[in-house]
């Protein structure tokens, strides 16, 4: 569509809520255009741009939902449960060859039970908490992911020298040092 997407933030008034707006910048047109507010607000919200569908998917608080871009309208497709002070992750990205929607990162602010990854199936919208090994730094962390099409991966990295992926067949994390130099 040539546009850039963006939801949610920060409100400049009040108690500094986070704020239901969503919002497209027609890049062509060099402007802002206003579309349907989303089910629900949070600061520590998720998404993640889906390129099969065109549609982006979000986790805001305890609703995961899915925006479509082409009428500019929300669906709410779950409700989970929140974990730790507010329920935030770091970064998600969507595994298209398992069809996923994997989030990552502050397990350190949650309960025990909390990993640092969730993950929702897109093709029935269940949710799950798969316990994972290797990649303490980045499920403790704050990192950014992305989903790597040629590793079939999801790709994170929260500071430092090395990247992590991982596996969501085996969830199993491996670190990716810097080359020496």
């Amino acid at each position: 569509s040539d546009r850039m997407w963006a939801q949610g933030g920060s409100l400049w008034c009040g108690a500094g809520q986070a704020g239901v707006a969503t919002w497209e910048f027609d890049l062509a047109g060099g402007r802002w255009i206003r579309k349907d507010n989303a089910p629900q607000a949070h600061l520590g919200s998720t998404s993640a741009y889906d390129p099969r569908t065109g549609n982006v998917f979000m986790r805001a608080y305890s609703r995961f939902s899915e925006y479509n871009p082409a009428n500019g309208t929300w669906r709410v497709l779950s409700s989970e449960p929140v974990y730790g002070v507010d329920g935030d992750a770091n970064g998600a990205a969507i595994d298209a060859k398992n069809n996923l929607y994997v989030e990552v990162g502050d397990a350190s602010i949650a309960p025990s039970s909390y990993v640092g990854v969730r993950v929702w199936d897109l093709s029935n919208f269940s949710y799950s908490e798969p316990r994972t090994s290797g990649g303490g730094s980045v499920i403790n962390g704050e990192p950014g992911v992305v989903y790597d099409p040629v590793l079939e991966k999801v790709v994170a990295y929260a500071g430092g020298t090395s990247v992590y992926s991982l596996d969501t067949s085996t969830w199993v994390w491996t670190e990716h040092p810097a080359a020496a130099g």
